[in-house]
């Protein structure tokens, strides 16, 4: 799977979607810039694995922002409901230069709230960018430590294929001196993903 060429089938531009620490709230080791290019990096690869292309663009465009309001690293059901509030306004001019419609704002606002409440996401069209936001961020989980990763609370059928790629991700990244790009991500996922296929 080469992922950096499916974010460019997308049609998106990856200059559009570079972090700052001054988008946060807050810093954090564990919520921060490079937590949240992982879960976007995550959403492409549940997209083009399971053939949901632009859910998984609204889902990505939701990973942009999904952590930007937090006020802790702790258990929080409320952060995504502020981050939709606070964050998608100021961040929603890139989303529609990507061809993302009014609607689909309105879905990004609903995931973004979503991600953070507890509760089961049941499969179907209309939550499908829920599905793979919510799945992408649990993926990162890996970060957390052994036993923090739940397989059985994945969503998609495909997620949990993709837990050891998920956690290769995660080592090869933290052993680099410095935070890495969006664009080192897609790199990375892309040789992590070699040889396998996409829909």
């Amino acid at each position: 799977m080469n992922v950096s060429a499916y974010f460019a089938s997308l049609g998106i531009r990856e200059e559009h979607f570079r972090l700052e620490q001054t988008h946060f709230d807050r810093e954090s080791h564990l919520h921060g810039i490079a937590h949240t290019y992982r879960v976007m990096t995550h959403c492409l690869v549940l997209g083009a694995a399971s053939g949901y292309h632009r859910e998984s663009l609204i889902a990505f465009c939701g990973a942009f922002i999904h952590d930007m309001a937090r006020q802790n690293d702790g258990r929080c059901e409320y952060h995504g409901q502020w981050a939709a509030e606070r964050k998608l306004h100021q961040h929603s001019k890139r989303f529609f230069s990507e061809g993302i419609t009014d609607g689909e704002v309105s879905v990004i606002a609903e995931i973004v709230t979503g991600h953070s409440l507890p509760g089961d996401v049941q499969v179907e069209k209309k939550n499908i960018p829920l599905a793979i936001l919510k799945d992408a961020d649990a993926l990162d989980r890996i970060r957390l430590g052994e036993g923090n990763l739940k397989p059985e609370f994945l969503r998609l059928s495909q997620s949990g294929s993709f837990i050891g790629y998920a956690q290769a991700l995660y080592c090869a990244a933290t052993e680099r001196a410095s935070t890495c790009s969006f664009e080192e991500y897609l790199a990375l996922s892309s040789a992590l993903l070699r040889g396998v296929g996409s829909r």
